[in-house]
């Protein structure tokens, strides 16, 4: 089974299918449109929403009641906005003449006989396209299938299944703050005898299903045929429903399952494996995907590399910029994961190297920070992208690139591909890498990286047992006063951000404060996971002026643990760290601080070590019960209990700390090792109180509407049981 989500934020229940699903085809180069008549099975490629996009999966067809063409899936067809409503079959054509209508009218439109609908409303006054969904239809929905989207849409999301059956039953959705069943907000639907139904659920911490008293769920749109079921509902961004979990720009943890029967009575039916999970950020705004199928591009992959059988591994590989003496901008990046190898494959990080290098450093790979790995790679230390497990590719803003091929761009580059191993498994031979997909029409402004946060070290400490610790990273006034003030006194407009953190992480956020007062959070994740970390495209570019502050926070639980969580590079170390995509670029590619050592080890009662603290490792001379140990060791012994672990977190907090502040090349700025203190506050920030709005609301805040679509492709083993 393949399943498909497609995410629409609509400011008015019953505009969806018009917004959503809409698309237009005119002004084609290859005669898809009234113009040129196009020929049957000719290339289809024009206008979608409000862009101008190659569609190489759409073909032309003749259609019966249009004096142009359309373009035809096999459920869903897509008319040129030129085409009028088809008649008979069952359509109703009035419905283009009018706003569309609710969920109930639709619904009642398109259960057979009817064989057809036209969707318009505002779309057709304003010239967008009619959709036709046929409801009748055999035919087999492609797992290419992606819905038109437009500004502010969300792409659709497609969640693999465990098992492929085909059913007529019901299709579960819900959201999970675990990913599993316990205490999740739960909608199940489906077409029983040409009757739609949907029920709003939710399940307890014991895993038991319960109807939700409050209907918060609304119907858009159901289908049945004997392939698949297609499903759009809708539900306010918050109500003031107990049962059901808020809808923010953090991480959801998705849930779906299905049957081959429908509900029944009490849920009597149950789906067994048919089911899965996935983490999503559905308010992810969606960026203007230009099509990139005709552009050149190169790969950076690792070559046949035997990953050892341990916990954590980084290896690191020079690659040569194979684009040279012109300036390009790359306009896409993409993870090439290799197959089954996706939980192995934990983040990649590509950095710019010394330009004085030659050809010979491009002869073999090695274990990154190994004391036996080439000298070369210690001049590699800007950041150029980022990529992490469960992210899909980067597309760069139309006005903004990453530039290569210039004196002053990256020619010689480092990809560290970190591979998290905890099973230790032998034998295992990797060839993931990126793909850079890049472009000779320039943009406007080439883009940089700063990475931001807390520098990676042992100075950054987590006690165990601790259900909440916050560290927090400071890229501190300083270090932006110099860097900026020096090369964009302007300032630079922020508009991506990759939150960074291992198994411990809970939440992290990026806070942003501007002469003492602090702005909205310039990113956040409340319901970090590990296994999903993606760069979070910011709804409104955000301008970081010389003297603002930038902190990244994170919140971490050690609850399982009984030692110390130190940071490094292993994922069951920790990193605190913001990754921001940026333009114009500037020289500074790391703003980061390292907390005061002193004060943590005056916590534990250290007094007096051999030798001065800025050597590592130094050994504590007294008191006596920690003579001779490392810092670590002593960390350790120390008798740590929940209200110990609350004191020293609100001690680290208050530490002053060690600026770091890079350039490229090595480079680094004057402000570099000197001592700071964290900002103070005058103005916390005041965010807007959520205002909850329930089924009888009449006038709602932001709906989220899904349209759900299970592609059926195999038979089914049927289950009944308890739906768990």
């Amino acid at each position: 089974m393949l399943f498909f989500v497609s995410i629409q934020i609509c400011s008015e229940r019953g505009t969806f299918l018009q917004k959503h699903l809409s698309a237009r085809c005119s002004r084609p180069r290859h005669g898809c449109g009234a113009e040129s008549r196009g020929r049957e099975g000719s290339l289809c490629s024009g206008s979608v929403g409000d862009r101008t996009a190659e569609l190489p999966e759409w073909r032309c067809r003749r259609a019966r009641g249009c004096q142009g063409t359309r373009v035809r899936f096999p459920d869903v067809l897509l008319w040129p906005s030129h085409c009028k409503p088809l008649r008979g079959g069952g359509l109703h054509s009035s419905l283009a003449k009018r706003a569309l209508p609710t969920g109930d009218h639709l619904l009642s439109s398109i259960r057979p006989p009817h064989s057809a609908l036209a969707l318009s409303g505002e779309a057709a006054e304003s010239g967008e396209a009619l959709v036709c969904l046929r409801a009748s239809s055999r035919g087999i929905l492609p797992p290419e299938l992606r819905v038109a989207g437009g500004p502010g849409r969300s792409p659709v999301h497609r969640l693999p299944s465990a098992s492929p059956v085909r059913t007529r039953g019901y299709v579960g959705f819900g959201l999970s703050a675990s990913g599993g069943m316990a205490s999740a907000d739960i909608v199940v639907g489906g077409v029983e005898r040409g009757q739609p139904y949907l029920q709003d659920y939710f399940t307890d911490e014991n895993r038991v299903l319960k109807k939700d008293p409050q209907q918060d769920y609304h119907l858009e749109y159901a289908m049945e045929n004997s392939t698949h079921t297609i499903l759009a509902f809708s539900r306010e961004l918050h109500t003031c429903d107990t049962n059901d979990k808020s809808i923010t720009e953090s991480t959801v943890r998705v849930i779906w399952a299905y049957h081959h029967k429908d509900m029944g009575e009490a849920g009597k039916n149950y789906h067994g494996s048919n089911r899965g999970t996935k983490s999503l950020r559905l308010l992810n705004p969606e960026r203007e995907e230009v099509s990139s199928a005709s552009l050149p591009y190169f790969d950076l992959t690792n070559k046949d590399v035997p990953v050892p059988d341990k916990d954590t591994t980084y290896w690191c590989q020079m690659f040569k910029i194979p684009v040279q003496h012109e300036k390009h901008h790359v306009t896409k990046v993409e993870p090439l994961i290799q197959k089954g190898h996706e939980n192995l494959v934990h983040h990649i990080l590509l950095y710019q190297c010394s330009s004085n290098l030659n050809d010979s450093v491009l002869d073999y790979g090695h274990e990154c920070y190994h004391p036996n790995m080439p000298d070369s790679f210690l001049t590699c230390e800007t950041v150029i992208f980022a990529w992490a497990i469960g992210g899909e590719g980067f597309t760069y803003p139309p006005h903004v690139g990453l530039s290569i091929g210039t004196a002053a761009d990256p020619l010689f580059v480092l990809m560290e591909v970190h591979y998290d191993n905890p099973s230790y498994t032998e034998g295992l031979i990797d060839n993931s890498g990126l793909r850079l997909i890049y472009t000779p029409v320039l943009r406007k402004y080439d883009a940089g990286v700063i990475e931001a946060g807390l520098w990676v070290s042992l100075f950054h400490n987590i006690p165990p047992g601790m259900p909440e610790f916050v560290s927090e990273g400071h890229c501190t006034l300083e270090c932006l006063e110099e860097a900026l003030g020096a090369e964009r006194p302007a300032g630079i407009q922020v508009f991506a951000v990759l939150l960074h953190a291992h198994l411990a992480g809970r939440a992290i956020r990026m806070r942003h404060f501007h002469n003492g007062e602090e702005q909205k959070l310039l990113a956040y994740d409340d319901e970090f996971d590990f296994n999903f970390q993606e760069f979070q495209y910011l709804k409104e570019e955000r301008t970081i002026l010389p003297g603002d502050n930038l902190v990244t926070e994170c919140h971490y639980s050690t609850v399982d643990r009984i030692r110390m969580t130190w940071g490094g590079l292993s994922t069951r170390n920790e990193m605190c760290l913001s990754y921001l995509l940026y333009y114009p670029r500037i020289n500074l590619t790391r703003c980061a601080s390292i907390p005061d050592i002193m004060e943590q080890l005056q916590f534990i009662g250290v007094k007096e070590i051999y030798r001065p603290v800025r050597t590592w490792p130094f050994i504590i001379k007294s008191p006596k019960q920690y003579k001779n140990l490392s810092f670590m060791d002593a960390m350790n012994k120390f008798k740590w209990s929940k209200s110990e672990g609350l004191s020293y977190n609100q001690l680290v907090l208050k530490l002053p700390v060690n600026v770091r502040c890079s350039k490229t090349d090595n480079a680094e700025w004057s402000i570099q090792g000197m001592t700071a203190l964290p900002p103070e506050i005058e103005r916390p920030y005041k965010a807007e109180p959520v205002i909850c709005s329930s089924s009888s609301c009449l006038s709602c805040s932001l709906f989220l509407t899904l349209l759900c679509i299970a592609y059926i492709t195999a038979s089914t083993i049927g289950n009944t049981g308890p739906f768990v």
